[in-house]
Protein backbone atom coordinates (compact mmCIF):
# COMPACT_ATOMS: atom_id res chain seq x y z
CA UNK A 1 0.00 0.00 0.00
CA UNK A 2 2.69 2.40 0.69
CA UNK A 3 4.50 2.25 -3.00
CA UNK A 4 0.97 2.51 -4.24
CA UNK A 5 0.05 5.13 -2.50
CA UNK A 6 3.24 6.83 -3.83
CA UNK A 7 1.54 5.63 -7.55
CA UNK A 8 -1.56 7.36 -6.37
CA UNK A 9 0.09 10.82 -5.39
CA UNK A 10 2.04 10.89 -8.48
CA UNK A 11 -1.00 9.82 -10.73
CA UNK A 12 -3.20 12.48 -8.71
CA UNK A 13 -0.49 15.30 -8.71
CA UNK A 14 0.00 14.65 -12.82
CA UNK A 15 -3.48 14.14 -13.77
CA UNK A 16 -5.83 15.51 -11.36
CA UNK A 17 -8.90 13.20 -12.68
CA UNK A 18 -9.85 11.78 -8.93
CA UNK A 19 -12.62 12.91 -6.68
CA UNK A 20 -9.83 12.30 -3.75
CA UNK A 21 -7.24 10.43 -2.44
CA UNK A 22 -6.00 7.80 0.26
CA UNK A 23 -2.49 7.62 1.46
CA UNK A 24 -1.52 4.97 3.64
CA UNK A 25 1.67 3.86 4.71
CA UNK A 26 3.79 6.59 3.10
CA UNK A 27 5.02 9.98 4.65
CA UNK A 28 7.61 12.13 3.06
CA UNK A 29 9.96 11.49 5.67
CA UNK A 30 11.97 8.46 6.07
CA UNK A 31 13.30 6.82 9.36
CA UNK A 32 17.09 5.84 8.93
CA UNK A 33 17.04 3.90 11.81
CA UNK A 34 13.52 1.85 11.19
CA UNK A 35 13.70 1.17 7.78
CA UNK A 36 17.69 -0.06 8.20
CA UNK A 37 16.42 -3.71 9.63
CA UNK A 38 13.71 -3.74 6.96
CA UNK A 39 16.12 -2.81 4.00
CA UNK A 40 18.43 -5.45 5.60
CA UNK A 41 15.85 -8.33 4.82
CA UNK A 42 15.41 -8.06 1.58
CA UNK A 43 17.51 -10.11 -1.04
CA UNK A 44 17.14 -10.60 -4.92
CA UNK A 45 13.75 -12.09 -5.81
CA UNK A 46 15.03 -15.11 -7.55
CA UNK A 47 17.05 -16.57 -4.55
CA UNK A 48 14.06 -17.06 -2.83
CA UNK A 49 12.87 -20.23 -2.68
CA UNK A 50 9.42 -19.09 -3.60
CA UNK A 51 10.47 -18.27 -7.08
CA UNK A 52 12.21 -20.98 -7.97
CA UNK A 53 12.46 -21.67 -11.58
CA UNK A 54 11.13 -18.03 -12.72
CA UNK A 55 13.88 -15.92 -14.73
CA UNK A 56 14.00 -12.88 -12.73
CA UNK A 57 15.63 -9.41 -13.04
CA UNK A 58 18.06 -9.14 -10.61
CA UNK A 59 16.59 -5.75 -9.39
CA UNK A 60 13.70 -7.37 -8.42
CA UNK A 61 13.84 -7.88 -4.41
CA UNK A 62 11.68 -9.63 -1.86
CA UNK A 63 12.15 -10.27 2.13
CA UNK A 64 13.95 -12.92 3.47
CA UNK A 65 12.15 -15.66 4.38
CA UNK A 66 10.52 -15.20 8.22
CA UNK A 67 11.09 -11.66 8.33
CA UNK A 68 7.70 -9.99 6.92
CA UNK A 69 6.13 -10.06 10.67
CA UNK A 70 9.07 -8.10 12.18
CA UNK A 71 9.12 -5.55 9.12
CA UNK A 72 5.44 -4.60 8.33
CA UNK A 73 3.33 -6.29 11.43
CA UNK A 74 3.43 -5.34 14.69
CA UNK A 75 6.04 -7.14 17.10
CA UNK A 76 5.19 -8.20 20.21
CA UNK A 77 1.32 -8.70 19.35
CA UNK A 78 0.53 -11.66 17.22
CA UNK A 79 -2.80 -12.10 14.86
CA UNK A 80 -2.81 -15.77 14.56
CA UNK A 81 -2.29 -16.80 11.11
CA UNK A 82 -1.04 -13.44 9.65
CA UNK A 83 2.43 -14.64 9.61
CA UNK A 84 1.98 -17.41 8.10
CA UNK A 85 -0.52 -15.86 5.47
CA UNK A 86 1.62 -12.68 4.47
CA UNK A 87 4.81 -15.06 3.88
CA UNK A 88 2.35 -17.32 1.87
CA UNK A 89 1.56 -14.62 -0.13
CA UNK A 90 4.74 -12.46 -0.72
CA UNK A 91 5.45 -11.03 -4.03
CA UNK A 92 8.44 -9.35 -5.09
CA UNK A 93 8.91 -5.78 -5.85
CA UNK A 94 11.62 -3.69 -7.93
CA UNK A 95 14.23 -1.89 -6.27
CA UNK A 96 13.69 1.24 -8.23
CA UNK A 97 10.01 1.57 -7.11
CA UNK A 98 11.34 2.39 -3.73
CA UNK A 99 14.33 4.31 -4.67
CA UNK A 100 12.44 6.76 -6.66
CA UNK A 101 9.26 7.27 -5.56
CA UNK A 102 10.02 6.55 -1.53
CA UNK A 103 13.64 7.30 -0.33
CA UNK A 104 14.42 9.79 -3.61
CA UNK A 105 11.22 11.70 -2.05
CA UNK A 106 9.84 11.94 -6.12
CA UNK A 107 5.95 12.06 -4.56
CA UNK A 108 7.18 15.76 -2.76
CA UNK A 109 6.65 17.84 -5.92
CA UNK A 110 3.83 15.69 -7.17
CA UNK A 111 1.78 15.71 -3.42
CA UNK A 112 1.86 19.62 -3.62
CA UNK A 113 -0.12 19.50 -7.18
CA UNK A 114 -3.24 17.59 -5.43
CA UNK A 115 -6.27 19.98 -5.64
CA UNK A 116 -8.73 17.80 -4.66
CA UNK A 117 -8.93 15.73 -0.52
CA UNK A 118 -6.37 13.92 0.71
CA UNK A 119 -6.59 11.22 3.55
CA UNK A 120 -3.51 9.84 5.14
CA UNK A 121 -3.59 6.88 7.83
CA UNK A 122 -0.43 5.38 9.04
CA UNK A 123 0.69 2.81 11.62
CA UNK A 124 3.18 3.05 14.27
CA UNK A 125 5.56 2.35 11.42
CA UNK A 126 8.79 2.30 12.01
CA UNK A 127 10.45 3.21 8.51
CA UNK A 128 8.21 6.38 8.00
CA UNK A 129 7.95 7.23 11.68
CA UNK A 130 9.79 9.04 14.23
CA UNK A 131 12.77 11.31 13.63
CA UNK A 132 14.02 12.24 11.28
CA UNK A 133 10.17 10.80 9.48
CA UNK A 134 7.46 12.73 10.68
CA UNK A 135 5.69 11.86 14.40
CA UNK A 136 3.47 9.72 13.94
CA UNK A 137 2.12 9.42 17.62
CA UNK A 138 -0.93 11.47 16.98
CA UNK A 139 -3.33 12.35 14.43
CA UNK A 140 -1.78 15.93 15.35
CA UNK A 141 1.50 15.75 15.23
CA UNK A 142 1.14 13.58 12.04
CA UNK A 143 -0.98 16.77 10.24
CA UNK A 144 1.64 18.80 11.17
CA UNK A 145 4.38 17.27 10.21
CA UNK A 146 3.25 16.59 6.87
CA UNK A 147 0.81 19.54 6.36
CA UNK A 148 3.52 21.80 4.24
CA UNK A 149 4.05 18.85 1.88
CA UNK A 150 0.66 19.49 0.59
CA UNK A 151 -1.46 21.69 -1.44
CA UNK A 152 -3.99 23.77 0.93
CA UNK A 153 -6.35 22.14 -1.60
CA UNK A 154 -6.03 18.93 -0.13
CA UNK A 155 -7.61 19.49 2.79
CA UNK A 156 -5.35 17.14 4.70
CA UNK A 157 -6.99 15.01 6.79
CA UNK A 158 -4.72 12.20 8.92
CA UNK A 159 -5.46 9.28 10.64
CA UNK A 160 -3.29 7.00 13.46
CA UNK A 161 -3.74 3.47 13.79
CA UNK A 162 -1.29 3.21 17.17
CA UNK A 163 -1.70 -0.27 17.86
CA UNK A 164 -0.21 -1.90 14.40
CA UNK A 165 2.84 -1.27 11.83
CA UNK A 166 3.27 -1.06 8.39
CA UNK A 167 0.40 -3.47 7.25
CA UNK A 168 -2.28 -1.50 8.62
CA UNK A 169 -5.26 -3.48 7.06
CA UNK A 170 -3.77 -6.45 9.15
CA UNK A 171 -4.55 -4.77 12.46
CA UNK A 172 -7.01 -5.94 14.41
CA UNK A 173 -8.83 -2.87 15.20
CA UNK A 174 -8.43 -1.95 11.26
CA UNK A 175 -12.28 -1.65 11.29
CA UNK A 176 -11.78 1.72 13.04
CA UNK A 177 -9.85 3.17 10.54
CA UNK A 178 -12.05 1.68 7.47
CA UNK A 179 -14.15 3.52 9.44
CA UNK A 180 -13.33 6.73 9.50
CA UNK A 181 -12.24 6.16 5.62
CA UNK A 182 -15.28 5.44 4.77
CA UNK A 183 -16.91 8.89 6.69
CA UNK A 184 -14.22 10.74 5.55
CA UNK A 185 -14.99 10.04 2.31
CA UNK A 186 -18.84 10.19 2.05
CA UNK A 187 -18.09 13.81 3.83
CA UNK A 188 -15.54 14.71 1.12
CA UNK A 189 -17.31 13.33 -2.07
CA UNK A 190 -20.79 11.97 -1.32
CA UNK A 191 -22.09 8.57 -1.83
Amino acid sequence: HSVGSAIAIIEAGTYHDVDAVLVTGLTHGVNVLGAVPILSSLLPASLDPKFLGRTLDLGYLTTIAGTRYSDFHQPGLPVPGVDNTDEDTKDMFAAGEVVDTVLLGAILPYSRLINVPVMLVMGNDPAFCGFPAPDCSTADTLYQAEAPDYAPEAHLRTFVVRSYGHSLNLAPDAPTYHAAVVAWADETVGR
